[in-house]
């Protein structure tokens, strides 16, 4: 028997359809293998277990996914439509950063200068747009100008008042998707934000965004270019870990330790 339909909304054109698997992010973008997702409970027990650091997943159910990481999120249209117009330019700038980040040396804090040749940066931005569609759930209800935004190429009608979006490097393989979340500082303020971590790269979409420094790449500017647009691009970018599933969580291991354990406590930890 063939594999059952899935019936949804479509995370772009909001139509109910039937269901194309997406990989997020492109299978081409170091996400074509047979990879182990923990999700659910599994993954409470991660957060929760005093006993468990972050990164230990041993002895965890987990769902096996062949051939990449993905959600049935997209109809066929939406998924060939944004895969044909800006998988490519995702891909080549996923297999740049991934040679800048194994021939790196690691230095405070961590951030490196490059220098990009021919680079769409429309198209980059409107590919980590549609990836977050797929996983943060009623983004289009709430941002309907978003459909138009991907769907017409040309289209370069973002609301930067209300969206930003940032990225950074990992230097360890990872692929993780937050949805949206309400993170709430110390001084009591709070940011409404979605982190995408799919080496190379991680990506934060921030909804009202807050005046908040930080050393991620503001890449929302990329809307000020047209779609055939092919760049050279200099900027500063940082290098972090991703050790936990927590948004914005950058810490390595060392420190991740350090922060969380008592120096009795530390000394126990391997």
């Amino acid at each position: 028997m063939g594999k059952k339909s899935i019936i949804g909304r479509c995370c772009i054109c909001g139509e109910n359809k039937k269901l194309t698997f997406e990989h997020i992010p492109p299978n081409k973008a170091f996400n074509s293998l047979n990879t182990k997702i923990i999700t659910g409970d599994e993954l409470a027990k991660l957060i929760s277990d005093k006993n468990r650091l972050p990164w230990e997943t041993k002895g965890l159910k987990y769902k096996q996914m062949q051939k990449g990481v993905g959600l049935y999120s997209l109809c066929s249209q939406c998924n060939n439509l944004t895969g044909s117009y800006y998988g490519d330019s995702y891909v080549y700038l996923a297999n740049v950063f991934h040679f800048i980040i194994s021939t790196h040396e690691m230095k405070t804090p961590g951030v490196v200068q490059v220098e990009i040749k021919n680079v769409y940066p429309l198209r980059f931005l409107k590919q980590v747009i549609s990836m977050f569609c797929s996983t943060c759930d009623g983004f289009t209800k709430t941002f309907p100008e978003i459909k138009t935004f991907l769907l017409d190429k040309n289209n370069k009608e973002l609301d930067r008042c209300r969206l930003k979006i940032t990225m950074y490097l990992i230097e360890n393989y990872t692929i993780q998707y937050s949805g949206l979340n309400c993170i709430c500082y110390s001084d009591w303020s709070t940011r409404t934000l979605a982190s995408l971590d799919t080496y190379p790269f991680g990506f934060t979409l921030e909804i009202d965004p807050k005046d908040k420094f930080n050393w991620e790449l503001d890449i929302t500017n990329f809307i000020d270019y047209d779609y055939n647009e092919c760049v050279n691009l200099k900027f500063s970018i940082p290098i972090y870990q991703k050790n936990t599933v927590f948004p914005e969580d950058h810490r390595n291991k060392k420190d991740f330790i350090k922060n969380t354990f008592s120096p009795e406590e530390s000394t126990n930890i391997n």
